[in-house]
């Protein structure tokens, strides 16, 4: 009998330590985000590995199709995905007009890009460029948050011709300026690289090129959730 005791006792004892040394196991989050915000996407795997990692699960639906409470944490540029739910801003952005290098012109004013991207205004030399060339204008996918942005307040809400080139997303979109001569497109900022150069729009308002980026939880942030949506505020305001 005493042999029993002592052999509970000792199994009472490991099974003590055991439970005061595991370490927990942190719980996976749901990430979903509309197509425009798929370039957030380094920036989300960024802050997982930073956080010891937090395990988290990225997913990408259409804005119309996003629901909030299927998620733990819901990315959207300009829009929230559901209004009438508490809404907080991550960070902003800002488009920027990019062509491949060298640029055949330093400069444009609103009202000649809001014409070259309703399909007006077709070659570079009525944007002052020395040699003639045919503008191949190279837009965004229908759904995505940015090609909305364009063309509501780029094109004056007009729609891009249809001879446009769409892709799905920025990389994709920086990929074919590189390949394509005399080609304009709309970048986040943000996404900048040294393979393009940016054309200023002499006359544009600092906020017809800036947007938000937004987000929605279906609980209040806390814990690894709050943890997660500071890192990203933090690592977009460095950029």
């Amino acid at each position: 009998m005493k042999t029993l005791l002592t052999t509970l006792l000792a199994i009472l004892l490991l099974t003590a330590c055991s439970g005061n040394t595991a370490t927990p196991i942190p719980m996976e989050l749901v990430v979903q985000h509309s197509p425009g915000a798929r370039y957030l996407e380094p920036v989300l795997q960024t802050c997982s590995q930073k956080l010891d990692p937090l395990p988290i699960v990225v997913k990408e639906f259409p804005i119309h199709q996003l629901d909030v409470l299927a998620g733990d944490l819901t990315i959207t540029l300009i829009e929230p995905a559901k209004p009438d739910s508490p809404i907080y801003q991550l960070g902003s952005d800002d488009l920027v007009l990019i062509t491949r290098s060298p640029a055949p012109v330093g400069s444009v004013s609103s009202t000649e890009i809001a014409g070259v991207f309703r399909g007006f205004l077709t070659n570079w030399q009525v944007l002052g460029a020395s040699a003639s060339a045919a503008i191949s204008i190279i837009g965004y996918k229908p759904g995505n948050e940015l090609q909305d942005l364009i063309e509501h307040k780029i094109a004056e809400n007009g729609s891009i011709p249809l001879l446009a080139t769409r892709m799905e997303d920025t990389t994709s979109v920086l990929a074919l300026i590189t390949a394509i001569p005399n080609s304009l497109a709309f970048i986040p900022v943000s996404q900048l690289t040294d393979n393009v150069t940016s054309i200023s729009i002499l006359d544009a308002d600092s906020q017809l090129l800036s947007y938000p980026i937004l987000a929605q939880t279906r609980v209040e942030p806390s814990g690894d959730l709050e943890k997660l949506m500071i890192c990203i505020q933090d690592d977009l305001n460095r950029k």
